[in-house]
């Protein structure tokens, strides 16, 4: 987040909001603040639309990818990075974040 040589920095203004975290055990007590995790999450999200961007992958619009992709983490269990591509499919976490982000939709459309 702090690496402005990063294929995921999202500039130095959104990085000077989170500074770097030297300990494991400050990280963790970050994350367990309500206020302070759903900033990592956004900030988490943020990232990796950034760098499929910049792949020429636009998943802006895909909450199930981007579901996928929040659950999973942009580095396989081989150490590698989770490359962006032309044909994303989601795991089963981005199908239940579609199925919200359409339940929104249909609530916006069919207002109480």
């Amino acid at each position: 987040m702090n690496d402005s040589e990063s294929s995921y920095y999202l500039g130095d203004k959104i990085a000077s909001l989170f500074p770097k975290t030297e300990y494991l055990d400050k990280l963790v007590e970050k994350l367990q603040d309500s206020d302070q995790n759903i900033k990592y999450a956004v900030a988490y999200l943020a990232m990796f639309k950034m760098r499929w961007q910049k792949s020429g992958h636009d998943i802006r619009n895909r909450p199930d990818i981007l579901g996928t992709l929040y659950s999973l983490g942009s580095i396989k269990n081989n150490g590698k990075e989770r490359v962006p591509h032309a044909k994303p499919i989601s795991n089963s976490f981005g199908t239940v974040a579609q199925g919200f982000y359409d339940l929104g939709l249909l609530l916006n459309q069919y207002p109480k």
